[in-house]
């Protein structure tokens, strides 16, 4: 899988690293000081991580295996970055995910 990671920063998206605290849990497994916001990691999915000094780390994934993900530093950042880009994309998954249901069951 290809991904950018990207900060949320004054409504920009700038490239960045992915944050320390992430990075170990990656390496080393869970840590009680990151809270896991959903997402299980399956395709069309949004996973919300928040780190142990508040910042968020947010990924993206798509059926075709890619994701992008952002790194956001404080809560007025995020309410904006969730307001412009988590939410219309949740929609998208979940209008995707009845479409496919639909399809799969033409009774429904």
């Amino acid at each position: 899988m290809s991904q950018s990671t990207l900060r949320f920063s004054e409504s920009r998206l700038i490239k960045a690293d992915r944050p320390d605290w992430y990075i170990a849990i990656e390496e080393d497994g869970p840590d009680p000081s990151v809270e896991n916001f959903g997402g299980d990691g399956d395709a069309d999915s949004i996973e919300i991580y928040r780190g142990p000094d508040g910042d968020w780390f947010v990924q993206f994934f798509d059926r075709n295996g890619m994701g992008i993900a952002e790194v956001l530093v404080d809560n007025a950042d995020y309410l904006q970055f969730r307001a412009t880009y988590i939410a219309p994309l949740a929609n998208l998954i979940m209008e995707l995910e009845r479409r496919h249901a639909l399809s799969a069951d033409p009774d429904r």
